[in-house]
């Protein structure tokens, strides 16, 4: 795709490349050892990836998660307790150096008290009864048709 920074992923910053997925290092990065795990095909949204690219996902997530729990909590490190993955859609946003229209995930390591842990704090609030019954109402039927 034409402009896309994955289109084809750039080499000097491939950790490993499959079939049909492969892992970047982020850049920018929210924080250190920040990952990337983009679909070798370009889509925008999950809904467009076949099976074969989903789990080829799943099993490239799960093979990084085990490395970034198992082998980097070296005593070297700072003690990695957990993680983050996710990824988001935002199709209003115009691409820039935080955005790309490529579908991918994000897995960050995460460290006790970590930066990251400290913002997120305080952007949470309680659902309220009224908010939960709009979700219920909202996603309930949806999930029967889908």
């Amino acid at each position: 795709m034409n402009g896309c920074p994955f289109c084809p992923p750039p080499r000097h910053r491939t950790i490993r490349r499959g079939l049909f997925v492969t892992t970047l290092c982020s850049d920018p990065r929210a924080t250190d050892n920040h990952l990337l795990i983009v679909p070798n095909r370009h889509v925008v949204r999950f809904d467009q990836l076949n099976w074969l690219e989903r789990l080829a996902i799943s099993r490239e997530q799960r093979r990084l998660i085990r490395i970034m729990l198992f082998s980097l909590s070296a005593p070297s490190w700072e003690a990695i307790s957990g993680y983050d993955l996710w990824q988001k859609f935002e199709p209003t946003e115009p691409d820039g150096p935080v955005k790309v229209s490529h579908f991918h995930w994000h897995l960050i390591p995460r460290r006790k008290n970590d930066e990251l842990a400290q913002l997120s704090r305080a952007d949470f609030t309680r659902l309220s009864e009224e908010e939960l019954q709009i979700l219920l109402a909202r996603y309930r039927p949806g999930w029967r048709r889908a």
